[in-house]
């Protein structure tokens, strides 16, 4: 009987470790195999309230500094940045930031898969130039 609710209760527990912060060093590898990676300009902001507790972020930016690029971006085109933000604390990757006007980042990014946005290649550490971890 101690066994079957041992089994009962690592199947349980199991999925719940899947949304779990991310292994050290993954941050560090996404931003590495990140295939746009600049500097910009946020020029503008817009938030909308989703369902669930989440919101949409829209960024329109200015290419400040192309370090690599897929898409063939150049310094000063402009680009808009797309993605959902938690508002509530959740296991998982780190939640990705709300930038602000005017703010100059880095950004490490990917296409969009529905359309000709860009998102966050990396979470919470797309806009972060420091390494995750110091060595």
């Amino acid at each position: 009987m101690n066994r079957l609710a041992l089994i009962c209760c690592m199947t349980l527990i199991t999925p719940l470790a899947v949304y779990a912060e991310l292994p050290p060093g993954s941050y560090d590898t996404l931003r590495a195999e990140a295939p746009e990676v600049l500097i910009i300009e946020v020029m503008q902001v817009k938030t909308k309230a989703e369902k669930q507790n989440q919101t949409e972020v829209m960024v329109i930016a200015k290419v400040l500094y192309v370090e690599h690029t897929v898409s063939r971006l150049r310094a000063g085109s402009n680009i808009e940045i797309i993605y959902t933000r938690s508002n509530t604390s959740v296991p998982g990757p780190r939640p990705i930031p709300v930038l602000t006007d005017r703010s100059i980042v880095p950004a490490y990014l990917k296409k969009s898969p529905s359309g000709p946005a860009f998102e966050p290649a990396a979470h919470g550490m797309s806009f972060v130039m420091k390494p995750e971890r110091t060595r």
